[in-house]
């Protein structure tokens, strides 16, 4: 539910992957296979056969992938030579292959071959090129997209003429970015995401603030967080669960600072909860946790961001609709949360509250949890 700027002590943590929704390959050098597990109902595991999958399975026999991310009941990843491909549910045209099909094994989507990044949020997409310019396709009823329409769009749409873009993520109901001189804009219903709609929609990117600091930013379903040059964490947005860490449950219609830690290199924003990781690889939680996809063995919820387990070891993670995957220092797989799917991987249908590992492999590279399906690349 990221990446082309990061702060420079991160880069010796992770390859690429930092979070939330978007994806970026690192070069033309290395290749990954793909896997998936969880719910099939609309192709988003990438097979034909509409079984879920309670095991990671490897799809596509191919070992040419560089990236991946999933967006609520679909799929994205870029390959080697910078294709983009896609598959799952398609009814707003998330897909972006000039359809409102479901595809049910990757499809590839156009016949560009300079993708950089990707974003998938609920219902809609947002991509950067080697140029640096932005596009976007899907679901548009919030201005979510940027064009200065309402109207959907099945296939990727140039936002705008800037070439300067840098980073995004597409969140439920709005869209961040960040461009190269730290600036950060938002689009789609309201500036804050909230979910009650109250504020006008917004359909260009329009900046948030006067800040040129920001480094890194993670949209939600209805809200939204960034990090600072300095490390500082930042939320606003829907907080009924606590999910924005302050301590409340008000809802923030500003950018508000979490905390008084420099420390944050990485967040993750599911549907109701949130995953972080600090410099030290610790990780930490907070918000929703009603099926344990906090990972603090309860489920109650949790207001401020908490520290789980006391290993310093994270290197990535991600948080799906109620279960959550992270990937450790020594490329083991671990998930937790929700599993009446099978998207946590364990072969089982049982939930868990605590980070549980996933096989034995330590091949592991990156990890995306959608709505209730996973997709991993591995070497």
């Amino acid at each position: 539910m990221y990446k082309s700027i990061y702060l420079l002590f991160f880069i010796t943590f992770s390859l690429f992957n930092l979070g939330c929704g978007e994806d970026e390959s690192v070069n033309n050098t290395q290749k990954f296979k793909i896997y998936t597990w969880g719910a099939n109902s609309n192709g988003q595991i990438g097979e034909r056969i509409f079984e879920n999958k309670k095991n990671p399975t490897q799809i596509s026999n191919t070992n040419d992938w560089l990236s991946i991310i999933t967006g609520s009941l679909n799929s994205l990843g870029i390959k080697k030579d910078g294709s983009l491909w896609a598959w799952g549910w398609n009814f707003y045209g998330q897909l972006g292959d000039g359809t409102n099909e479901d595809k049910y094994t990757p499809t590839r989507v156009g016949n560009s071959s300079d993708w950089s990044s990707i974003s998938a949020g609920y219902n809609h997409s947002l991509g950067i090129k080697k140029d640096g310019s932005l596009w976007a396709w899907g679901d548009n009823y919030t201005g979510i997209l940027g064009d200065s329409s309402y109207d959907n769009k099945n296939l990727p749409t140039r936002i705008g003429i800037s070439r300067d873009w840098s980073s995004i993520s597409a969140g439920g109901s709005n869209s961040l970015g960040i461009k190269r001189d730290g600036s950060l804009w938002a689009w789609g219903y309201k500036e804050n995401g909230l979910r009650d709609g109250k504020g006008e929609k917004i359909n260009t990117p329009t900046r948030l603030d006067s800040a040129n600091d920001w480094l890194f930013i993670c949209a939600g379903d209805q809200h939204s967080f960034g990090i600072k040059r300095d490390g500082s964490l930042w939320a606003w947005g829907w907080n009924i669960y606590g999910q924005l860490g302050d301590g409340t449950n008000e809802d923030k219609n500003i950018p508000t600072r979490i905390g008084i830690s420099n420390e944050w290199i990485s967040i993750d924003a599911g549907v109701l909860h949130t995953i972080g990781i600090k410099i030290d690889g610790s990780l930490w939680a907070w918000g929703r946790n009603d099926k344990g996809q906090l990972g603090n063995g309860s489920f109650e919820d949790i207001y401020i961001p908490t520290q789980i387990g006391n290993t310093n070891d994270w290197l990535t993670i991600s948080a799906g609709s109620k279960h959550t995957l992270g990937i450790q220092r020594d490329g083991s797989l671990w998930a937790w949360g929700y599993n009446g799917y099978g998207q946590l991987g364990d072969g089982s249908s049982e939930n868990k509250n605590i980070p549980t590992r996933i096989g034995i492999s330590n091949d592991w590279i990156d990890v995306s949890a959608g709505g209730n399906h996973s997709v991993a690349i591995k070497k």
